[in-house]
């Protein structure tokens, strides 16, 4: 079977082995690691003097996917935010995981045989019994959430990149992106329980929306252009919940505000200010992703707090959140700058090139799309949209939707380089989609010029340092090693 003729199937089987290899990997992984928090969370014995075993011995398999900030989590989803520093994680991926917990009950009366059956098999792989305990429960479903949500996320950049390239030969590019997705950096990341795989299939669906609204903007239909705004801007808030750095994607409600604005002078109409209302309330709906959980904190420590208020209660912005990085976490500007740290920005340099070189790529119009996909997209929208802008030679939807998509990812890019732990970007890049674009782009043009053979073939080495960075990530991970 050729990938291209069933490309949703052969993505299915490609993401199975990909993810049973890392799988294996981290269950193979010959150590516990430094830390014990993983068999202290999960309620084994300290210490055994008796045999002299640590509590890692005993440490069921599942436990070697719940490894550094996925001990937070888990903790979250089982009894709420308790510390502060735990503000810093965010609540969208918990909840999810706690309300899926609890469903179990409504599942089992529904189909119990086939739940008996699945429960069976799982806990005694993954436990090495067939008892489970709530938290161990928990556990299964946030592995489960986290890998299946990253699938979606594959799913959904295929379609993202046959909606933003609407021409006939993208559904090579479509397949090669989505590839590069399912052999991301994040890796282990997208298996254990952290929110990166629910926000990476949250953010792409925005884009989609965000897209599909750029097309009926071409199309002049601009009651379904508004409406799909808000729909994203709503997504997009969600997003925001499970990672922080989701409201990022403010910046394409505020570009394409700007935008119009720009064009009040010389013409004012009812649909530049419908269009400007619905760009106003999408942009607020992904700030209530950050804003809400700010405001649950700040009643609990604040207002309702039986002791005194915390400092951060009478900053002039009174943020959980920024209060937890900074003191807890030892976030912010040029704070990661020092010379200990100068190997983790070492491991972070190939990620950051990707994400600046495709950025800087799509907001200046160069690299991406070229003279002839220019015109080949222009014709094939002049055959799907007959009433739309495509008559004006300097059309090109990609490059809409480039120049808008790399404006969160550069701006990420560099918040990591100043302010960031700098190594989280080889997990975090994992929700934005212009570098996968550029990277599919240059392999596709370098097999059409017949180098794709070299020895210096860039597009080459950057898949297989992905491939071999996150086998080696995935042992070091169930080991409770660095990095992470």
């Amino acid at each position: 079977m050729r990938p291209l003729e069933s490309p949703l199937l052969s993505l299915l089987l490609t993401f199975a082995l990909w993810k049973t290899l890392l799988l294996v990997v981290a269950l193979c992984s010959p150590g516990p690691g430094y830390d014990t928090s993983t068999a202290l969370i999960l309620g084994l014995p300290s210490q055994d003097t008796s045999h002299h075993a640590s509590p890692t011995a005993q440490l069921p398999r599942i436990g070697k996917l719940v490894r550094w900030d996925a001990i937070y989590f888990v903790k979250i989803v089982e009894r709420g935010y308790l510390f502060e520093q735990e503000w810093a994680f965010g609540s969208g991926y918990a909840k999810t995981v706690a309300v899926l917990s609890k469903g179990k009950k409504v599942i089992r009366s529904y189909a119990a045989r086939l739940m008996d059956l699945l429960d069976l098999a799982i806990e005694t792989f993954l436990l090495g019994s067939t008892t489970v305990d709530p938290l161990h429960l928990r556990i299964i479903v946030a592995v489960t959430l986290s890998n299946a949500a990253h699938l979606l996320s594959v799913f959904f950049l295929y379609c993202l990149t046959r909606i933003v390239f609407p021409i006939r030969a993208a559904e090579n590019l479509a397949f090669l992106s989505a590839s590069l997705h399912v052999f991301s950096p994040a890796a282990i990341f997208l298996s254990a329980p952290y929110g990166e795989g629910l926000f990476s299939a949250l953010s792409f669906l925005g884009y989609i929306l965000y897209a599909t609204s750029l097309q009926h903007d071409e199309r002049r239909l601009w009651l379904r252009r508004d409406a799909l705004v808000l729909i994203s801007g709503l997504v997009f808030g969600l997003a925001t919940m499970v990672r922080s750095n989701g409201i990022l994607n403010g910046a394409l409600f505020l570009y394409d505000a700007f935008a119009t604005l720009a064009c009040f002078p010389h013409h004012i109409s009812l649909r530049a200010l419908t269009r400007l209302m619905a760009l106003g309330v999408g942009g607020i709906l992904v700030a209530l992703g950050m804003i809400i959980p700010q405001w649950i904190a700040y009643k609990e420590y604040c207002q309702l707090a039986e002791k005194a208020p915390r400092p951060w209660c009478s900053r002039l912005v009174p943020s959980i959140y920024t209060w937890a990085q900074d003191n807890y976490w030892n976030v912010g500007p040029l704070r990661y700058w020092t010379v200990s740290n100068i190997p983790l920005f070492l491991l972070a340099v190939p990620v950051l090139g990707l994400l600046l070189v495709s950025s800087l790529s799509a907001i200046l119009g160069v690299d991406l799309v070229d003279d002839r996909e220019v015109v080949k997209q222009k014709q094939f929208a002049e055959e799907r949209l007959p009433v739309s802008t495509t008559a004006d030679p300097g059309y090109n939807f990609a490059e809409r939707c480039l120049r808008r998509f790399a404006l969160p990812q550069i701006i990420l890019a560099l918040l990591v380089v100043v302010v960031y732990h700098v190594q989280i970007v080889t997990r975090i890049c994992s929700g934005y989609v212009v570098w996968y674009w550029w990277l599919g782009i240059m392999m596709t043009r370098q097999y059409k010029n017949g180098v794709a053979g070299t020895p210096w073939n860039l597009p080459r080495m950057v898949i297989r340092w992905m491939i071999v960075y996150g086998l080696v990530q995935g042992g070091l991970f169930a080991s409770f090693l660095p990095p992470a």
